[in-house]
């Protein structure tokens, strides 16, 4: 690790006091009294005179610029000052696209800038093991790019390749001398050619009663638009239903989307607007959390990369000015999916066909919205449809941020031109729907409005797809099914007059919480209304939690059913990063009038990375008492999981799933867990075993491959690759890589892998004292290691037979020849050898 401002190398500090210390190339020389170290002055420090030594050559490392991720280069590092340290040289081109403000900066004569150029308090720190390099550089000396900036140019594509995800499922029942089974298997295929992405997914029923069914879900092609922020779609998808219903269509489709902004720009945050006296330190804190920090200059300040934060929660603003005095202010935040940032626009448009199976005739569509951020708390929005059966519908709406919440309100107007039962007749209605919904986070109480939501529509309003349904019905049941007016025809469906839905969550404590979730609506066709209510409450006391909830449900014939219930659960033992430890619970519920119906269930996980799963559970209650077994296993090509239950009843029931997923890429096929859009393959030749440390199990397989699931597209992601419990004959160059990739990509992500066969070496001095500690071990021109405690090396030759050289900062060279016994093709070696040997001088030979 070397360490240092960008202006020199790292710094050791002086052992012994010296009136004039020596000094070289603006370093100070580090002395070192080794006869206090155990050994004496058998222990060679000469090489850390200069700090952590940095061997000049190229490098091929992660830039980290304040903390963030910026970019992945093959750097130059130089010793211009001959201090036996390198450090990293940094042309002008490359600050410039880091955001260094290079106005007056001029490189040296190898193209070199002199980092005193860009700031006094620039620094930087060189990790050569994991290959990175982290600059730290004032704000003054950069200019404003959003926090999560990721440059366009390095948004990777991918290679050419086919995925294929399955999910498989097998349920069989028996009751009463009677049995049934049903089948289930879901498959998502994906093939990448360049920029584009074809996906297809569907569904294979079979059930016992109703035969075998295949369903196309999805089927389309699919890239990105960059210079347009958007994804281009052509085939059978969805819309989002960011603002109308979301509806099924075979056609095309181009949207804007918001993970090609920076992290910090996506979704809704306030712009924290203020001034500045001095130069001045801003912290910004939601919930008692810290946030946000940056410095800023006297003067007018605008803040405008908050990371969006959900539904939001007041912010508290501290300004620091440099003679210590302190200044806070407040900024409301909430939000609702409407808000955007001042000045971004979220844009879409679609052209195609209705896509719903239960039409036989599918009217073609039109739809287009727009979303703007007009002010820093107002975002206004509208939208249009149409289709070719004379439906039209426009809407329009604003969204607030206020000091008492986020709101939005919109209203849609519609038009339908309904087939009648007169051959050749219609008839047009037409009638709007009003929408408000609310959303809070009162952190001084702890009361969390997520979702608060009020729609009214009026007797005349038709959806697009009530009109479709309508129309379909006409054509399909001939004139004399529908009525002669437009109003009675659309009673045949049930159309939704007023609806109204919260939910509510309030702390209590550090340790409590009650929730609350209800809707209501009725309907203008039929009498009646249909309510759901859900309330409860959960604490946490140590390893237990206890809850409480009840729940009451209004059917459409206005019956109610009503359900109250308490559960108890305790985790036994600590929880470790890849075992959740074993959990014991009791349940127990009743349903209106009848009997208590009470289960306990026992589970947990086990396996050296909790890739095992186990759970079993009994119950009783209504005169019949039941059990259950279940078991899972998660590992790099799959997952899977049994189960069983029986009741004294005389009823059981038998399960099985697997899941998983495959891809195809240049170099071979490998298996994994699961894929989700955006995947990583990574390329470790010689590394079998290696486990990848993004939280999942998977490792890399024999084949030299293994599979990233969920990367995050357009943003920067850390790959890493922990090696510990593998074989010690390979060695990882880099164990830790970012990449960028585009939505759908399959990025591959190779990892350099030395192979080699690792010893122990034993050596002495021809007088039998010990080597140098510290000494450089070579095998010709490449540096191996150095020599460790107790005159021992840990080293990696690549043959079997050689001879080591090392070379001490100071003294003489000499030389250790070493044989291994061969090993025979795809031998595996066991343990390390161990090879004793006297250090000969350098021309001479030693055994």
């Amino acid at each position: 690790m070397a360490v240092g401002t960008l202006a020199g190398a790292a710094f050791a500090q002086d052992s012994v006091p010296s009136p004039a210390p020596e000094r070289r190339g603006g370093v100070q020389v580090a002395q070192f009294n080794t006869d206090l170290l155990f050994g004496g002055g058998a222990v060679d420090a000469s090489r850390f005179r200069f700090g952590n030594p940095v061997l000049a050559g190229d490098y091929r490392v992660d830039i980290n610029v304040n903390g963030d991720h910026f970019a992945r280069e093959t750097l130059r590092f130089v010793d211009p000052g001959n201090t036996g340290s390198a450090g990293p040289c940094l042309s002008v081109e490359l600050l410039q696209r880091m955001g260094v403000l290079t106005t007056g900066i001029v490189p040296d004569a190898t193209g070199c800038v002199d980092p005193g150029q860009i700031s006094p308090d620039a620094s930087y720190r060189f990790n050569d093991a994991a290959l990175t390099l982290d600059l730290g550089i004032p704000q003054v000396a950069l200019s404003q790019q959003p926090r999560g900036y990721v440059d366009p140019a390095l948004w990777d594509p991918g290679v050419n390749a086919a995925t294929l995800g399955y999910s498989l499922s097998s349920f069989r029942s028996s009751s009463s001398g009677r049995s049934d089974t049903s089948n289930f298997l879901g498959l998502n295929a994906g093939v990448n050619v360049g920029a584009w992405r074809f996906r297809q997914y569907g569904t294979l029923s079979n059930a016992s009663s109703q035969g075998t069914h295949w369903n196309t879900i999805s089927a389309f092609v699919q890239r990105d638009l960059q210079s347009l922020q958007s994804q281009l779609t052509i085939g059978d998808t969805f819309t989002t239903g960011d603002l109308f219903d979301s509806m099924g269509f075979r056609g095309v489709r181009i949207a804007t989307d918001d993970r090609m902004l920076p992290q910090s720009l996506r979704g809704y945050a306030p712009i924290i607007r203020g001034v500045a006296n001095s130069q001045a330190r801003v912290e910004v804190r939601q919930n008692n959390n810290l946030i946000y920090q940056t410095t800023v200059a006297a003067g007018d300040f605008a803040i405008t990369d908050l990371y969006s934060t959900g539904y939001g929660g007041d912010l508290e603003v501290t300004i620091t000015e440099s003679d210590g005095s302190k200044r806070s202010f407040r900024v409301p935040y909430a939000s609702v999916a409407q808000l955007l940032r001042p000045g971004y626009n979220r844009v879409s448009a679609t052209v195609g066909q209705l896509r719903d199976m239960s039409l036989s005739r599918k009217p073609y569509v039109g739809e287009v919205t727009w979303q703007r951020g007009l002010t820093n708390t107002i975002t206004g929005y509208t939208g249009a449809q149409a289709t070719d059966d004379a439906y039209q519908a426009v809407m329009g709406g604003v969204a607030f941020n206020t000091p008492v919440g986020a709101v939005a309100l919109d209203s849609t107007y519609a038009r339908a031109r309904i087939r009648l039962g007169q051959v050749g007749a219609s008839d047009t209605q037409d009638g709007t729907s009003t929408r408000l919904t609310y959303t809070n986070n009162i952190t001084s109480t702890g009361t969390n409005f997520t979702l608060a939501a009020y729609r009214y529509s009026t007797k005349g309003f038709l959806s697009l797809s009530d009109s479709a349904r309508l129309n379909d019905l006409a054509d399909r049941s001939g004139p004399d099914v529908l009525p002669d007016s437009a109003s009675s025809a659309s009673d045949i469906l049930e159309r939704q007059k007023q609806r109204l839905q919260l939910n509510l969550n309030q702390t209590i404590g550090t340790s409590s919480a009650v929730f609350f979730s209800g809707s209501t609506q009725n309907f203008w066709n039929r009498s009646g209304s249909v309510r759901q209510f859900t309330a409860g409450f959960n604490h946490i006391a140590g390893a237990a939690s206890i809850g409480l909830f009840a729940a009451r449900l209004q059917r459409s014939g206005g019956q109610w059913d009503n359900q109250i219930g308490v559960s108890v659960s305790v985790s036994l033992g600590p929880r470790t990063e890849t075992r959740s430890p074993v959990s014991v619970a009791l349940r127990t519920n009743k349903i209106d009038g009848g009997d208590w119906h009470t289960q306990g269930s026992v589970g947990g996980t086990a396996g050296e990375r909790g890739e095992f799963g186990y759970s079993a559970n009994a119950g009783h209650g209504g005169g019949t008492s039941d059990f259950g077994v279940a078991g899972s296993y998660s590992g790099s090509a799959g997952n899977v999981g049994v189960g069983y239950s029986r009741s004294s009843g005389g009823s059981s029931s038998v399960s099985a799933n697997a899941s998983g997923a495959l891809v195809a890429f240049p170099g071979g096929v490998s298996l994994a867990p699961s894929l989700g859009e955006t995947v990583g393959v990574v390329e470790a030749k010689g590394a079998a075993g290696a486990r990848l440390t993004q939280g999942t199990n998977v490792s890399i397989g024999r084949n030299g491959y293994a599979v990233v699931p969920y990367l995050s597209p357009y943003q920067s992601n850390e790959i890493a690759l922990d090696p510990s419990g593998t074989s010690l004959d390979f060695e990882l160059k880099s164990s830790s890589k970012r990449v960028a990739p585009t939505a759908g990509a399959v990025v591959k992500v190779a990892f350099e892998v030395e192979r080699g066969r690792a010893m122990v070496v034993r050596a002495r001095m021809p007088d039998g004292r010990p080597l140098p500690f510290g000494a450089d071990v070579y095998q010709g021109d490449t540096l191996l290691g150095a020599v460790g405690q107790g005159s021992r090396m840990l080293v990696r030759v690549a043959e079997d037979s050689g001879r080591l050289s090392v070379k001490p900062g100071s003294g003489v060279a000499c030389a250790i020849d070493y044989a291994l016994p061969p090993l025979a093709d795809n031998e595996q070696p066991v343990g390390l050898p161990t090879v004793d040997a006297v250090c000969q001088p350098a021309s001479g030979k030693g055994g």
